[in-house]
């Protein structure tokens, strides 16, 4: 199988955001790929398998998926990786600094 456009499309998201030294976006970037959009009620600790009946009233677009697959989850944690790597060789111009 290949990959998804949508995941293809996430990936150079947080490549371009690395590359214009736009760390904060980068991570959210990432969080997208990684957790997708998914709504989550506040003060949730804990997930049972009781709850998967309100898991349903969540659409199926907002989950990410990406993280189901043992290789692609380590692929994911590779771009997390080269993200902090990037931040760390190539900093943020203090004057950009929020």
């Amino acid at each position: 199988g290949g990959i998804s456009a949508g995941i293809i499309k996430s990936l150079a998201d947080v490549a371009d955001c690395c590359t214009r030294r736009d760390y904060k976006a980068a991570k959210e970037a990432y969080m997208r790929l990684a957790i997708g959009n998914a709504a989550w009620p506040m003060g949730v600790t804990m997930v049972t398998f009781h709850d998967r009946v309100a898991r349903a009233s969540i659409s199926e677009s907002a989950i990410a998926h990406v993280l189901d697959d043992e290789t692609t989850r380590k692929y994911v944690q590779m771009v997390k990786r080269l993200c902090t790597f990037c931040e760390a060789r190539w900093p943020i111009d203090p004057s950009r600094a929020a």
